[in-house]
């Protein structure tokens, strides 16, 4: 190797590899270890404002919908995230514990997922059968928060990265 180069263990991305080995990953527009808990938090925080829009137009029939649509997505963005913690390696390794290889993980994480989809599709089912088409519409923009707050949240994250102007720059301090 060149010098200067940087060596990380075989297996492990660039991210994995420079999370564990202390720094951080975000140069290369990767997610941090808190990238999860700070989606939650904008997520909630983007739901209350929508439910905020709805009370202030009198649309009261869309918050039920989209309240729940938000819970639903986050609730399955959660137990992605529990799965992927305890199961697959190279996703938090000290919160991870010995279960064997990543096939394994795999395997967890597409079990979990078909026992989380069948829970949700007898919902979806009832939702369907009772609400109407405007209701269903509140609903899916509920659920469709999370995605894009996270689609969002990392590109604006490489565009940073990118940037010219963040060389240099700390985290809290501007130049």
């Amino acid at each position: 190797m060149q010098s200067g180069a940087s060596e990380r263990p075989v297996g492990k991305s660039r991210a994995t590899a420079a999370v564990a080995a202390g720094g951080s990953s975000k140069g290369d527009g990767a997610v941090d270890e808190g990238f999860l808990r700070r989606t939650y938090r904008s997520t909630l925080l983007l739901t209350g404002v929508g439910l905020l829009y709805l009370w202030a137009y009198q649309w009261t029939w869309a918050m039920l919908p989209l309240a729940s649509g938000a819970a639903l997505a986050l609730a399955m963005l959660g137990a992605n995230d529990l799965v992927a913690k305890r199961f697959l390696p190279g996703v938090a390794e000290e919160t991870r514990k010995n279960r064997g290889d990543g096939r394994a993980g795999l395997r967890a994480l597409a079990g979990v997922a078909l026992v989380k989809y069948l829970l949700v599709a007898p919902v979806l089912w009832l939702l369907v059968r009772w609400w109407s088409l405007n209701e269903l519409a509140a609903f899916a923009f509920g659920v469709s928060l999370v995605p894009t707050n996270i689609v969002l949240r990392v590109v604006g994250r490489c565009l940073a990265a990118a940037s010219p102007r963040s060389v240099g720059r700390t985290r809290g301090h501007t130049t």
